[in-house]
């Protein structure tokens, strides 16, 4: 029961000094090196396929808003939801259409529309046919 106790104490010294560390200003400038590599992020594109996603459409924008990394784009591809899946998009991103257009890299189904969000420009909704 003395050792328990014994490393109970040494434990709380341990835990005090790395707290106490932590305050230093040496620690603080080596998290503000990793602080500014985070700030040469590279970019990304996230994409997010839909189909009749009408329940959950409101809360993956939410949480795509919420990001903390600073570079990406968003692009939602609804795949020809037959829901009211494209009405949310116009409701919850104020939908303008872009000018962007596919690259046909990829095989798939007709690109109805390309749009870009007038409240958030890093998101993007490509509207097309059901398939491929």
């Amino acid at each position: 029961m003395g050792i328990f106790i014994v490393f109970i104490f040494c434990l709380s010294i341990v835990f005090s000094l790395l707290h106490l560390f932590h305050c230093l200003p040496w620690f603080r400038e080596q998290n503000e090196g990793i602080k500014q590599n985070l700030e040469k992020e590279k970019g990304i594109s996230i994409l997010v396929p839909c189909y009749n996603e009408q329940g959950i459409i409101e809360t993956s924008i939410k949480s795509m808003k919420s990001l903390s990394y600073s570079q990406f784009e968003v692009i939602y591809i609804n795949d020809g939801s037959n829901d009211k899946t494209m009405n949310l998009f116009h409701k919850f991103l104020k939908l303008k259409p872009c000018s962007k257009s596919a690259l046909r890299k990829l095989s798939h189904e007709k690109v109805e529309n390309f749009y870009q969000s007038k409240l958030y420009p890093n998101i993007y909704v490509i509207d097309k046919k059901n398939g491929g």
